[in-house]
């Protein structure tokens, strides 16, 4: 109804676009190897849905996210990480659809091995799928991942993944020939890093948005 959509839908959509605003902007004060810029879009996917999430990380990325990065060019290197938040929005948005997890959201009382399955679910799992844009992105960008802040960890790390990478590619040669084996090898190896990298952020994200959902919601559901 249009009551809802002004005082339900509208609220939590604004309220999604702030949260990983604030995400990004601590990340960025602090340093961190965690973004946080997807914790509204989870929130957004849980409570609306895949599409709903999806223009929640669209919106972000596109207009949010400018305005953090007001340098010329930002749109090229901001407008193309939408891919991995609206991947993250139909991911955790479709897993939301499913009855454990509205059983589990209902649920007053959840044993710590549930908390730790979803977490799981939503964390692992979802930075398994959100790499894969993730990597594509990078490799339009000619970017490559850095998986620590500290230059000297950096640097040891590069070298051991040009290694990885050197060995990857010998074992592509010889199965899919040296035209394809440079650029696979490539990806294979930096879709492995963003996973690494994810993790922690993509379960932090989606740890903050289930503790809001769980707690939160019910409040602003009762005063509505």
């Amino acid at each position: 109804s249009s009551y809802l959509l002004l005082n339900e839908t509208s609220v939590i959509v604004a309220a999604g676009v702030l949260l990983n605003y604030v995400g990004l902007t601590l990340s960025r004060h602090l340093e961190s190897i965690l973004f946080l810029d997807m914790t509204g879009t989870a929130l957004v996917a849980f409570l609306l849905g895949p599409w709903w999430g999806a223009i929640v990380a669209l919106l972000s990325n596109s207009v949010v996210n400018w305005l953090l990065f007001p340098e010329a060019g930002a749109d090229v290197v901001i407008f193309p990480w939408s891919l991995v938040n609206m991947a993250g929005a139909l991911f955790w948005g479709t897993l939301a659809r499913q009855a454990a997890f509205k059983k589990y959201v209902r649920s007053s009382k959840s044993s710590g091995l549930t908390h730790m399955w979803f977490l799981t679910t939503f964390g692992v799992m979802g930075a398994v799928v959100m790499s894969i844009p993730g990597t594509l992105v990078q490799s339009a960008l000619h970017e490559s991942s850095v998986l620590a802040l500290n230059p000297e960890v950096a640097e040891s790390l590069r070298v051991r993944i040009e290694h990885w990478e050197a060995a990857v590619q010998l074992y592509l040669e010889s199965a899919i020939g040296l035209r394809w084996s440079e650029s696979l090898s490539w990806y294979i190896v930096n879709w492995f890093q963003n996973c690494v990298r994810y993790i922690p952020d993509k379960t932090m994200s989606a740890a903050i948005a289930l503790v809001i959902l769980k707690y939160g919601y019910p409040l602003f559901e009762q005063e509505l």
